[in-house]
């Protein structure tokens, strides 16, 4: 029914011991001494749910005395501890036995800023990281984060030829709100890299591929090590409509990503990828949907690079691609080591129908999906006849160490 216009005179906010007020005024988008909008102070409370800082958000309006044109609007927050100390134990198919420690701040002294410091341990991956965020690094919600990191990588165990890396690098990264659904984002990262390999001299099943590579980038016949030092810069689009970050039901994602190296980067070469799901509920009010999801990747090298660097190269097989073959199992082989090689082409589709699991109460938790997967890794051209195809039932779930 039309009427008088309401004018909202002040947002308050109360509970909020240790935020600052500012981190939750950015979030809310009724502006004070502007018209009221019933919609835009509901999303003012999910966004302020979505922080992740309060374990209850309420918001109500106080008309203003003598002023029936005017009104207060005020959010009642209740603060919940946002850090974590944490130790882990896990399995993953291609990892093996993994142990982690960590210890993060999502609201790191009401600042609304994230810190996160991890250690990470697996049969082939060692990890020390230290991350910060800030999520609104100028008031137009632009975000910048800092990413320092060591990691120790022995390929021979994630089934790949036998060689090994230790990289230490960091980066820097902004991101952009395009609008509430969409963000662009841009990166730098600098790093080191040393690649340990055999003796190629007295070694015959020395991969050939590595080998190329090598005498490419005139490393000595002898040398068993090899530093490597890069400069990449890179950018990003996304688009997400989720309903939920795990088990969604609705709605689509889509990444865009374009990863290049500087020039004077020992390493020249880019690689860009594509990243889309979209999930259709089949019934409403109900959490059964279809899920389609694809995976595009490509890489090359430039300049005095003729091919993408073996070490960028694309994997597949496994839980996390194509379900059914072990893990990195798919694409070309060496001629020498018969060992896999990767690619510089990828290519993965899912498409699956989800449905809760029977008897359970607690659907947001566990998931049961009828499901088909595709996929291969190119190093030329692609050939559809080489595509691999698997079909079977997939149980997801949220246990208490992670999905």
């Amino acid at each position: 029914t039309p009427g008088p216009l309401v004018y909202v005179r002040r947002v308050e906010f109360r509970g909020n011991t240790d935020t600052s007020d500012v981190v939750l005024r950015r979030e809310i988008p009724q502006l004070e001494a502007s018209t009221s909008s019933a919609a835009d102070i509901e999303q003012g409370r999910i966004n302020l749910q979505r922080l992740g800082f309060f374990s209850l958000v309420r918001v109500s309006t106080r008309p203003v005395p003598d002023q029936p044109d005017q009104m207060d609007v005020i959010y009642e927050v209740t603060e919940q501890a946002s850090g974590s100390l944490s130790a882990s134990v896990g399995f993953s198919q291609g990892e093996g036995i993994l142990f982690g420690a960590g210890i993060s701040q999502k609201n790191f002294l009401g600042t609304g800023n994230s810190v996160t410091f991890s250690l990470q341990s697996s049969s082939s991956t060692k990890e020390a990281r230290f991350a910060f965020m800030d999520p609104y690094f100028t008031i137009d919600g632009v975000s910048r984060g800092i990413d320092l990191y060591f990691r120790e990588t022995d390929f021979d165990e994630q089934g790949t030829a036998d060689y090994s890396t230790d990289e230490t690098g960091a980066g820097l990264s902004f991101g952009y709100p395009v609008s509430e659904k969409s963000r662009v984002g841009a990166n730098f990262r600098v790093q080191s890299i040393n690649l340990q390999t055999a003796d190629r001299s007295t070694d015959p099943n020395f991969p050939d591929n590595v080998r190329q590579f090598l005498i490419a980038e005139g490393v000595p016949e002898n040398s068993r090590s090899t530093d490597f030092l890069e400069f990449t810069s890179g950018v990003d689009y996304r688009y997400n409509t989720l309903n939920k970050s795990f088990l969604p039901t609705d709605g689509t994602r889509h990444i865009v990503s374009l990863d290049v190296s500087v020039p004077g980067s020992d390493l020249e070469y880019y690689v860009t990828s594509y990243l889309g799901e979209t999930y259709i509920p089949v019934f409403q009010q109900s959490d059964v949907s279809v899920k389609l999801k694809t995976r595009l990747g490509y890489g090359d090298g430039f300049g005095d690079s003729e091919e993408l660097p073996f070490l960028k190269n694309f994997f597949a097989g496994g839980i996390r691609t194509v379900r059914g073959y072990k893990y990195n199992s798919l694409g070309p082989i060496d001629n020498s080591s018969r060992e896999q090689t990767g690619g510089s082409t990828l290519i993965t589709g899912t498409a699956a129908l989800q449905f809760p699991l029977p008897g359970v109460k607690e659907t947001d938790q566990t998931r049961l999906s009828l499901f088909s997967d595709v996929g291969q890794v190119y190093n030329d051209s692609v050939e559809i006849d080489d595509l691999r195809y698997s079909a079977g039932l997939a149980l997801a779930w949220m246990t208490p160490i992670g999905p």
